[in-house]
């Protein structure tokens, strides 16, 4: 009988399975990245790493992305001379891979329109979703931001225009971008999705981690090859170590710990709980001492909404729990940003909304009469940082709010889609449940607030990882598309098969 296969005897080859290649390949591109960064070389080692990620990264997309991710909270390489980097040179490698996949999938989609396919018919309705609806505000701000460069450019003439150009391009043009992107990777399903969340979750583990090892053994890692991790080496009162703000720092820290305990709440293993209660622990000590009262703020919301998510009663208890705990930080807090003894809880009260929170106050003023100036198209983007004398913030060059920028810069239609976003992608995740669901909805909340009393947006060490998470969670719920009329999550309880 002739043979229909190959010979069982035979050894055939071994080859690394495709759901391994991609992160292979992206850890390679990370040690390669490392490696090199830690010889000191300048030019042209930096250009020729940026240039083979991107030749990777058109050819698989993941592997880019993966790689982004596992770098992101670190400091960036400079790409001829540029404050870009090789880390915008390599989303905007990826941005381009996936906008050459997903086009010929939107046009199909597009005739099986013109066919009365009723596939397409349910791929327009679950636009209308909360998920669909998420993304599609995210796209007016990222045009409208877009826009507003142009706008600064014209306004105040070409220096001020690229720098606006360079801020966008590193901050919210890159997260938005890389939150599409995301969302493409979580339509494939929800293995990639889960990937990119565990990918991130490490890499800001390991960024937390050594910030701690700097605040303990200050002169370790930059008396190495490996300094060049730590970006900030001067006064370290507050947790920095490899960010130069330390509210980023925090929410860069909030991210895994929502990813972590949302994986707890969805097992029920002893061994499960203990490695995740170690992590939390780690991340919890650098989260504190970052000094960020906001993101006090964001752990406490976030365990409210996880214990809702299980049961409202247990939702009254950690709300208690929540505010003995705030009643003990807050005048800890308050004697070590002061740098003074404290009287008391009273004086320390008073010095806690009087201190910053002062200058804080000014700069939302500042934010909103640039918005009654000019409500339609704003007054530019990173205009802030040119007229918020002029509008009576004489202190900062900042507002730290996020939400009001948005306003002030873009107008009230980039600003409404701004919080039309935060709304409709918290309500889409809370309604996808499953691990990457809770966690994502963590991740967010989180960021909201941060959002709401600092300027994270500026920053894409925190946002790389941070918007590829929330993308993916999106691209898996908008995939889902489920109908209104879903039940009640707070009754139904975590599920641990969805989602992870």
């Amino acid at each position: 009988m002739a043979s229909t296969g190959p010979s069982r005897t035979a050894k055939q080859p071994r080859s690394i399975p495709w759901s391994l290649r991609e992160p292979a390949a992206a850890l390679s591109l990370v040690a390669a990245f490392v490696v090199l960064r830690s010889t000191g070389l300048g030019a042209p080692l930096p250009e020729a790493w940026a240039a083979v990620a991107a030749i990777v990264a058109l050819v698989s997309p993941l592997t880019g992305l993966l790689t982004a991710v596992a770098l992101g909270p670190f400091d960036d390489w400079p790409v001829l001379g540029t404050e870009a980097g090789g880390r915008a040179v390599l989303v905007a490698a990826v941005a381009i891979s996936v906008t050459a996949r997903a086009l010929p999938e939107a046009l199909g989609r597009w005739r099986a329109r013109d066919r009365q396919d009723d596939s397409s018919h349910e791929w327009l309705q679950a636009l209308w979703t909360p998920p669909g609806v998420a993304l599609s505000a995210a796209g007016i701000v990222l045009i409208g931001t877009g826009l507003g460069v142009i706008h600064t450019a014209l306004r105040f003439g070409p220096t001020p225009g690229y720098q606006a150009a360079q801020l966008w391009g590193t901050g919210t043009g890159m997260a938005l971008v890389v939150l599409f992107i995301g969302g493409w990777f979580g339509r494939q399903g929800a293995t990639r999705s889960t990937l990119v969340a565990i990918v991130a979750g490490a890499a800001a583990v390991a960024a937390v981690s050594l910030g701690l090892l700097h605040e303990a053994l200050p002169g370790l890692l930059v008396s190495s090859p490996l300094g060049w991790l730590i970006a900030v080496d001067g006064e370290r009162l507050r947790l920095r170590g490899i960010m130069t703000a330390p509210n980023a720092m925090a929410m860069l820290g909030l991210l895994p710990i929502c990813l972590v305990a949302a994986w707890m709440l969805h097992r029920r293993s002893l061994p499960a709980w203990l490695a995740g209660s170690l992590v939390l622990a780690v991340l919890a000590v650098g989260v504190l001492l970052t000094f960020s009262r906001s993101a006090v703020l964001a752990v406490a919301a976030v365990a409210v909404s996880y214990a809702w998510y299980i049961r409202r009663a247990a939702a009254i208890v950690m709300l208690l729990v929540a505010a003995v705990a705030a009643v003990i930080l807050v005048p800890l807090y308050l004697e070590q940003r002061a740098g003074t003894p404290l009287p008391g809880v009273g004086a320390a009260l008073q010095e806690f909304l009087t201190a910053g929170d002062s200058v804080r106050a000014s700069g939302w003023a500042a934010t909103i009469r640039m918005t009654v100036d000019s409500p339609l198209i704003g007054q530019g983007f990173r205009s802030y940082v040119l007229l918020h004398a002029q509008f009576g913030d004489v202190a900062q060059q900042a507002p730290h709010n996020e939400w009001l920028r948005l306003y002030a810069e873009g107008g009230v239609v980039v600003g409404t889609a701004g919080l039309v976003f935060m709304v409709t992608a918290l309500t889409a995740l809370w309604r996808m449940r499953g691990v990457l669901g809770l966690g994502a909805f963590g991740v967010l909340l989180s960021y909201a607030i941060m959002a709401s009393f600092n300027n994270p947006l500026n920053y894409a060490q925190l946002n790389i990882p941070v918007f590829a998470v929330l993308g993916t969670a999106f691209g898996m719920a908008l995939r889902a598309a489920p109908p209104a009329g879903l039940s009640d999550p707070a009754a139904e309880g975590p599920r641990g098969s969805s989602g992870a």
